[in-house]
């Protein structure tokens, strides 16, 4: 494995808190096939209003979603 994978995969770890690489790369797979919904906190699956930057339940970052041209 390249070492700038290995590091890039490292870090989603620590920061994402996942248990493995394992889990990290299923993680990553499954934020790329399944784009962020607008307002969804994908910690707690509250729906908030879609110019929500925290999430009214949780309290977490929603992450934002560029706009697609």
């Amino acid at each position: 494995m390249p070492v700038e994978l290995k590091e890039s995969l490292d870090q989603y770890v620590t920061t994402n808190k996942c248990t493995s690489l394992s889990e990290a790369i299923i993680a990553i797979l499954i934020e790329k096939l399944n784009p962020p919904i607008p307002g969804l906190c994908r910690t707690c699956n509250y729906q908030n209003p879609m110019e929500a930057k925290f999430c009214c339940q949780c309290g977490k970052k929603i992450p934002i979603i560029p706009e697609q041209k």
